[in-house]
């Protein structure tokens, strides 16, 4: 997981977390400019983690509930949600704000797009958070069932200042020298690391973070 990278001024608008032994992972970019936008972002993280690690199902009104109670500590600042959770059913990511996720699978010995989560924006291009927007949440989904044919699963999460500066190629050549093999974390982190910065030299000035999630299919 690369956090921040390129950040103007040092300063930290995105948080994230990933399981250390279960396939979950949530990423959350915080409204820059904002008086909370960085804490609310890592409160968001934790409280999101402990509910995946408890089995609820983020559910519209689940969501909305946890904004709520998060608008109260934070006010006047915002955040997205990126949230990945596997098992041996299959695979979610739920999405609400205007972050990236992209899905790929391994299949007949090559790496495959598979899905992009829709991003939620307004006609002005203003995302729907998580919170801080007016309107009620309605978040996007990408969901997959254990299926064969499928050896392994690959999910990229990323916020707006890596996404906006990637393309579906670029993860795609980050995935090619794993293949089928079994990434270590140190694998993970440097194809993250690589793509956050890839992001930042191609001219993002936004707080660049990616999340790489890689799960066997069982």
């Amino acid at each position: 997981m690369a956090l921040n990278r390129g950040a103007p001024g040092g300063l930290a608008f995105d948080a994230g977390l990933r399981h250390a032994s279960r396939p979950l992972a949530v990423l959350c970019d915080g409204a820059n400019g904002t008086p909370h936008g960085g804490p609310l972002a890592q409160a968001a993280c934790q409280q999101i983690m402990a509910a995946l690690e408890a089995g609820v199902c983020l559910t519209p009104q689940v969501l909305d509930d946890l904004s709520a109670t998060l608008e109260r500590q934070f006010p006047d600042s915002g955040c997205t949600l990126l949230a990945y959770e596997a098992n041996d059913r299959g695979l979610r990511i739920t999405g609400v704000g205007d972050s990236f996720a992209e899905l790929f699978a391994h299949r007949q010995g090559q790496w495959q797009p598979e899905d992009q989560l829709g991003r939620h924006q307004d006609a002005n291009g203003h995302p729907t958070q998580l919170v801080g927007a007016d309107v009620p949440i309605s978040p996007h989904l990408c969901e997959r069932s254990a299926c064969t044919g499928v050896a392994c699963w690959a999910a990229f999460l990323m916020t707006d200042g890596a996404g906006a500066y990637l393309s579906t190629a670029d993860l795609l050549e980050a995935l090619l020298p794993i293949g089928e093999q079994t990434p270590s974390d140190h694998d993970l982190q440097f194809c993250a690391e690589s793509l956050a910065e890839l992001a930042v030299s191609r001219g993002s000035h936004d707080d660049a973070s990616v999340l790489m999630i890689w799960v066997r299919q069982a």
